[in-house]
């Protein structure tokens, strides 16, 4: 069963994804974002450290303009074929750094942005 928070990479992928719905209320809408390693280019609405997350062990930014949804079914069946790889839970810090990054960066796709005000993960702008 998926939760609020879970991560996973693809394959051997560097990026991990967080997801940042809550999936017992939301199965169907899952919104999904990938950390990437920080550049001057690159939305800085969440700069994220080795001290908060096992799986960083260099500054890094949550991608936001990436952001995906997919649904829990999706995400079990990637499971299952092999796709994705689990790793460690985001912690409930982390998880509020994110979201409040989501609420203030400019990159945030608008359909995104929608469904997590819907949800209500982010307040309405």
């Amino acid at each position: 069963m998926l939760n609020l928070g879970d991560t996973y990479r693809h394959g051997t992928g560097t990026h991990l994804r967080v997801i940042i719905s809550d999936p017992a209320k939301f199965p169907d809408e899952l919104v999904v974002v990938n950390m990437s390693s920080q550049r001057s280019w690159q939305d800085q609405s969440c700069v994220l450290h080795s001290s908060d997350h096992p799986f960083i062990d260099h500054e890094t930014v949550i991608y936001y303009q990436k952001a995906m949804v997919h649904t829990a079914k999706q995400i079990h069946e990637f499971f299952t074929r092999g796709s994705i790889q689990f790793e460690e839970c985001a912690s409930a810090e982390l998880l509020a750094k994110i979201l409040k990054g989501a609420e203030l960066s400019d990159r945030l796709p608008i359909g995104i942005r929608s469904i997590l005000e819907t949800q209500g993960a982010i307040p309405t702008t």
